[in-house]
């Protein structure tokens, strides 16, 4: 479920996704925040000098934003908006490879049966305009860097319901129980493309490619924030890539994100604690793609038990605190190259707003 090249609609329809869901990993890769002076939280000893132990596996539950008023995760561009909700939550579970020092290798990842999420495709004037589900029928089974081995899920959209069955190689798909026709990864990806395509296979299709953003952001981002504790004793700035020629107009030639701790709830502890992720001209070379804005990371949980054994971990709402990650008109721009001078066409900027909560627990 790579992502495809092809510049029409659809498949700029595969950035709708949590740009950051899952980030919260390297946190686990780090032992979260440790307890007492050091500024770590939870239910551990307390000393801030052992880390917890990270176990080789936890369960993930990624669900909506709270508050609700916040609405779902919304991907605004001037030719469409896409607004994702979480339902009754994607549930799954990753195994890591622990070694010394807590330095966290991952493995791979499952996405429970059952989990489930809609798309609300709107503003298109095309066949795909309109809400449609995507549920887990079986468990969905992946190695990290890799295409998914087993798995299957369904694509429902009034009467039609599309089935995506992942077998060797790529996918079977099927419409309402019929035959099923074998796709490559490769022509899976293309039909998001294909303008020969029916309304129920570029869905099908629109649907792997959310989820596999969503995972491939699952791993992208822990690199960043395992420096959540370090965040603590002042603002973490790293440079993004820069530019090979000229920069676009009033765009740095090479920009930053910064890492903002703005506080905690507890004098003695990071829990409830609240970061600002601000992009400002962050451009990644791998996609040409630039962004700005801000994420957000609200009300941050973590659990240590009797056994200094992280047990509980993420962004969400407790019972005096909401919480989540937010994206705060966080805006991904496309460039291109022509003989080393840099340009943005603007009519294509995506704008995400919206969020959702996100919490791993021992298994």
């Amino acid at each position: 479920m790579s992502q495809s090249s092809e510049s029409s609609f659809p498949s700029r329809i595969l950035l709708l996704v949590p740009v950051a869901v899952l980030g919260v990993l390297s946190i686990i890769a780090t032992g979260g925040g440790g307890g007492g002076d050091n500024g770590g939280g939870g239910n551990g000893n307390g000393n801030g000098e052992v880390p917890p132990t990270i176990l080789t596996s936890y369960n993930f539950e990624i669900g909506s934003v709270v508050p609700q008023s916040q609405g779902g995760l919304e991907v605004e561009a001037n030719e469409f908006t896409v607004t994702v909700d979480f339902g009754d939550t994607i549930l799954g579970s990753v195994n890591l490879d622990v070694g010394t020092n807590n330095q966290v290798t991952f493995l791979s990842y499952v996405v429970y049966e059952g989990s489930d999420f809609s798309i609300t495709v709107s503003r298109t004037q095309t066949v795909l305009d309109g809400t449609f589900t995507v549920e887990m029928t079986a468990d969905l089974n992946a190695d990290l860097d890799a295409e998914p081995t087993s798995g299957t899920f369904e694509v429902v959209a009034g009467d039609e319901t599309a089935t995506v069955n992942v077998v060797a190689n790529g996918v079977e798909l099927s419409l309402n129980g019929g035959a099923a026709t074998f796709y490559t990864w490769d022509d899976y990806d293309n039909i998001l493309g294909d303008p020969m395509a029916e309304a129920w296979q570029q869905r099908a299709a629109l649907a792997g490619g959310a989820m596999q953003f969503i995972f491939e952001q699952m791993f992208a981002v822990a690199d960043r924030l395992d420096e959540l504790e370090a965040s603590v004793e002042g603002p973490i700035a790293t440079s993004c890539d820069m530019f090979d020629g000229t920069p676009p107009d009033g765009v740095l030639g090479q920009g930053e994100n910064v890492l903002t701790w703005l506080g905690a709830t507890s004098a003695d502890s990071m829990l409830g604690s609240i970061f600002d992720w601000e992009f400002t001209d962050c451009w990644t070379s791998d996609n040409d793609q630039l962004a700005n804005g801000l994420i957000q990371f609200q009300n941050y949980i973590e659990e240590v038990n009797a056994s200094n054994v992280l047990v509980r971990i993420g962004f969400g709402p407790t019972a005096d605190m909401d919480g989540g990650i937010v994206f705060v008109g966080w805006t991904l721009s496309d460039t291109s190259d022509d003989q080393g001078v840099y340009t943005i066409d603007h009519s294509g900027d995506l704008t995400i707003s919206g969020g959702f909560s996100l919490m791993f627990e021992a298994m």
